[in-house]
């Protein structure tokens, strides 16, 4: 694996997507302007539900100029990339995402925040630009084996005893999520490649019965093969230049594409 930044990108993807067996690894941006932040509102209300991930989706549609193979000059080539997107694993989706942050807010990013040298409240301020990438070396860095540690009934009169495990996969892991504990479930699910060594992935009945324990390797060996983004940013003290801390992103789109963010 090697790390790279965010502004070094460049729109080529830190992992890539294969449709009908041709690899896709570019992309391209339309200018972020007024009417495209009304047609994302309108795929927003069009949309059956409207979490996080859907207005990632909702924005990359639009946004996105080609990618996937396919030139965005319409409707039907918007929806085309929309499923595409959903095929494209998480890694992929959020570069991008970011990449359009970059491209047309700019680097800067700002944060309420306290700084303990200044003893007062303070604006924090980062790179989005310095953002780490974790790019895999080849196809061979992109799957995990794991041994269950509690196998588990599965189909019938089989047992789950062994799990292959690759990146996650936006649209099963990220789509419809808008509660925290369903983030482990649609993890688990959207990054399983096969079972006991039969390519097979796994709905949510077949987890039910899952040990705590087993679902804890799981969700921490998934975050081994996810590569793309760390979405984390590193934050100075605007007023002295000393404190330094590193915080989350809040990446919906009110407050990411945006100068500021929330304290």
């Amino acid at each position: 694996m090697k790390k790279i930044k965010l502004k070094d990108v460049n729109g080529v993807l830190p992992i890539g997507l294969k449709l009908g067996g041709i690899a896709h690894s570019n992309f391209s941006f339309k200018p972020l302007t007024y009417s495209v932040e009304r047609e994302m509102a309108r795929v927003l209300e069009d949309s059956d539900t409207n979490t996080s991930a859907i207005g990632v989706d909702a924005l990359l549609s639009v946004c996105l100029d080609e990618f996937a193979g396919v030139k965005n000059t319409s409707e039907d080539h918007r929806k085309t990339i929309s499923n595409s997107l959903k095929q494209s694993y998480y890694a992929d989706v959020m570069t991008m995402y970011l990449s359009l942050r970059l491209q047309e807010i700019g680097p800067e990013f700002y944060m309420n925040g306290y700084c303990p040298i200044c003893n007062k409240p303070s604006s924090l301020v980062g790179d989005v630009g310095e953002t780490g990438i974790d790019v895999p070396d080849d196809e061979k860095d992109l799957y995990r084996e794991y041994k269950l540690i509690e196998p588990l009934p599965f189909r019938g009169n089989a047992t789950m005893t062994s799990l292959q495990i690759g990146p996650n996969i936006w649209g099963t892991s990220y789509q419809g999520i808008d509660r925290f504990s369903d983030v482990k479930r649609r993890a688990i699910l959207g990054a399983v490649r096969n079972v006991n060594g039969v390519e097979k992935s796994l709905i949510e009945n077949d987890i039910l019965a899952m040990r705590k324990k087993d679902m804890n390797a799981l969700v921490n060996l998934i975050g081994e093969v996810n590569f793309g983004p760390e979405m984390v940013i590193g934050l100075k003290c605007g007023s002295c230049k000393k404190y330094e801390t590193v915080e989350a992103f809040d990446w919906r789109y009110t407050f990411f594409f945006d100068l500021s963010s929330r304290s």
